[in-house]
């Protein structure tokens, strides 16, 4: 670590844009490629969350940000693959 960065976790930023909320952290989606956290800001919100995962009834829609012209509507239906080739379990 460079010094600069040693403190900075994702619960220090959260605090910094949400200084008086108390963030329950409830799952971390897809940790083999965004790993992507969930936080939910009321106890209640956070325990429904985290059942619906244990439940294994999530569902998970992805979006795609992309530069240029995309012309229509159109849906991706491949596995996540890292740039080796492998799958990625998700």
């Amino acid at each position: 670590m460079d010094g600069l960065h040693d403190s900075v976790t994702m619960d220090t930023l959260a605090r910094a844009w949400l200084p008086d909320a108390t963030i329950k952290y409830c799952h971390r989606l897809d940790y083999g490629t965004s790993g992507l956290l969930l936080g939910a800001l009321h106890t209640r919100a956070a325990a429904a969350a985290g059942r619906t995962f244990e439940d294994r009834t999530t569902r998970k829609t992805y979006l795609g940000v992309v530069a240029g012209v995309v012309r229509g509507a159109f849906a991706i239906d491949y596995p996540l693959a890292t740039s080796d080739g492998f799958r990625v379990r998700v």
